[in-house]
């Protein structure tokens, strides 16, 4: 009789089923909406995102709709989740933290985040990749998370360790910046979920 092992808790699928919006009392990750173009806009008017990650180019309110669509499409299509970071006391969207690379057959995605640089130095991110870490771990039963972070984006180096993440090791010359015309090389960070199982049953 042949074994097969299945997840003893997988609901990473249930996320692509209906979307997923958490809250706390100070902030909320919700679904983004074409309202948000402006604060999406504020966000990437940030020209040192570029330096150390593929930040989309947006030049304009209308440019930022777009790629809100190309988002939700993204989501639609149960490749990846974007969650927009709302600060509640002011009704203004201060960053993005996604969901990507996700594997169905290894329970495991990787993290990414961005923050408006005007709310940086606070906690704030450390706070929301804890929150999305508790949220992939004991709701949809991911078995591992991962980050890959340029080595020389110190802030969000630091963001992913006081999250818990370990540095796993490096990748040469691993990404292209089209910028710069040069190749920059990427920490691997990782976080296991010790809680997760796995179930070995026998079939005729």
């Amino acid at each position: 009789m042949p074994l097969f092992a299945r997840f003893k808790l997988n609901n990473i699928e249930s996320i692509f089923n209906d979307f997923p919006e958490l809250e706390t009392e100070g902030f909320k990750l919700r679904k983004l909406k074409k309202d948000d173009a402006k604060d999406i806009w504020d966000i990437y008017q940030n020209k040192d995102i570029a330096t150390y990650d593929r930040a989309p180019f947006i030049r304009d309110e209308e440019s930022a709709k777009d790629f809100i669509e190309e988002l939700s499409e993204l989501y639609e299509e149960r490749i990846r989740i974007d969650w927009a970071i709302e600060d509640k006391r002011i009704s203004k969207v201060i960053g993005l933290i996604v969901l990507f690379n996700i594997s169905l057959v290894d329970s495991r995605a990787e993290v990414g985040y961005v923050l408006n640089r005007d709310f940086t130095n606070r906690g704030i991110m450390k706070y929301i990749l804890s929150w999305l870490v508790d949220f992939s771990f004991n709701y949809a039963g991911i078995h591992k998370l991962e980050a890959n972070i340029n080595t020389g984006n110190i802030s969000s180096i630091k963001v992913c360790e006081s999250a818990g993440f370990e540095k796993e090791g490096t990748r040469k010359a691993h990404c292209f910046n089209k910028r710069t015309g040069i190749y920059m090389d990427n920490y691997v960070y990782g976080l296991i979920n010790n809680r997760w199982d796995i179930i070995i049953e026998r079939f005729e």
